[in-house]
């Protein structure tokens, strides 16, 4: 009797052994590699959003004025002015109509920048949009003009990608690879979004905000196709 108690318990014990193990090689097992398609499907949750805008004057030392961007040395001049963030007219400045599309962001990536041509991840996604996209020069940014779309509270805003930030401009494990922004560990915002899309949206302040990258052929018609950014 007692030797067939203690085969039991050895039985169980295996059992146990064996189902342990079979947890563990789940939640380590290797994750599905990302594709460059999934971009257009899967979000950016809850990040942290904050508004910026063309002409925005420096704020303290490290912040740099706006009147250039990333891939623009005259932003300020090609908009066709300051795009004020309080004296509005509808999403345009109340002082002129804008010659680029006032509904634009800046994610923390920068694909000019040598070092993050480099990676394997960044050099995959980069080149997927050489051979899908309808974009400039292949010695201009590939990333400049790339739609976005905004989700805040039911609703969704769409805008294209016209400056490097906040924070970071080489964040590609987030903006390619689904991480959190490095700039949240700080308390800072991942996603910086122009007054019109602001506005569209109805944000206030510090917001967080779903996004992810869209597609020409998918944007509803709205706003933000009126005036269309094409250098």
């Amino acid at each position: 009797m007692i030797q067939k108690r203690i085969g039991i318990r050895a039985t169980i014990l295996a059992i146990l052994v064996l189902a342990t193990a079979a947890a563990q090689a789940r939640q380590y097992q290797r994750p599905k590699a990302i594709q460059p398609s999934d971009i257009y499907e899967r979000w950016h949750e809850q990040i942290l959003t904050t508004v910026f805008w063309v002409g925005e004057p420096s704020v303290g030392q490290g912040w740099s004025a706006n009147r250039d961007s990333a891939w623009d040395m005259r932003w300020v001049e090609n908009y066709g002015g300051t795009d004020h963030p309080t004296n509005r007219n509808g999403y345009h400045p109340s002082t002129f109509i804008p010659r680029q599309n006032p509904f634009y962001v800046a994610l923390p990536f920068n694909d000019l920048a040598s070092a993050a041509r480099e990676n394997p991840l960044v050099s995959r996604f980069l080149n997927f949009w050489k051979e899908t996209g309808n974009q400039p020069k292949i010695t201009k940014s590939v990333c400049k003009n790339r739609w976005i779309a905004i989700s805040y509270k039911g609703k969704t805003c769409f805008a294209q990608w016209q400056d490097v930030g906040p924070v970071h401009r080489d964040d590609y494990a987030y903006v390619f690879g689904f991480q959190q922004p490095k700039s949240h560990a700080q308390g800072m915002a991942g996603l910086d979004v122009s007054p019109a899309v602001r506005d569209y949206l109805g944000l206030c302040g510090r917001s967080r905000t779903n996004w992810r990258f869209a597609q020409v052929g998918e944007l509803p018609e709205g706003p933000w196709s009126n005036i269309i950014t094409q250098d």
